[in-house]
Parts: C-alpha cells; sequence; structure tokens
C-alpha cells in the first residue's frame, strides 16, 4: 500500500499517517493525531491554499466536524476494505 497520494477521492475513507492540522475557521485550528479517519467530501479549489504549504487542500469530516485539512506527500493512506 502507497503512501503517496495527490488526489483523494470524494467519499473516500482514509486514516492520517502523521499528526496534521483540520482547519475550521482562520482562527481554529485542531490537531489530528496520527490514526484518525477521515471521510473526503471534495477538493477544494487551488487556489485556496492555506498556510502557504505544498500539497492539496480537501474538504474532510473528522469525528463529525468539517473543516479543511492540508494533505501533502506521504500524510495520508486508505483504510482497507473502505
Amino acid at each position: 500500500m502507497s503512501l503517496s497520494f495527490r488526489n483523494l477521492k470524494p467519499g473516500g475513507l482514509y486514516v492520517t499517517a502523521t499528526p496534521n492540522e483540520l482547519w475550521i475557521t482562520a482562527a481554529v485550528r485542531p490537531r489530528i493525531p496520527e490514526g484518525t479517519r477521515l471521510l473526503v467530501i471534495e477538493p477544494v479549489p487551488s487556489g485556496w491554499a492555506l498556510g502557504g504549504a505544498a500539497g492539496r487542500v480537501y474538504r474532510v469530516l473528522i469525528d463529525g466536524t468539517v473543516g479543511n485539512l492540508l494533505v501533502g506527500e506521504g500524510d495520508v493512506l486508505p483504510v482497507e476494505g473502505a
């Protein structure tokens, strides 16, 4: 199973392989621990880069919270059987 994902699929269920941050608003960035499951809702247009970091941004659902997740190379891997 590869750890390299450039295009997560809407409706796909994934689990974080490294800690990351979820942007709910500009002021709220809760930490997402390794092993957190997330559901991809949709890709966010590339013009919405967060924090000036490289990667892609996805609108995701994590534990009942919808937010934007910046996904860099190797940040997530698919959940088996999802």
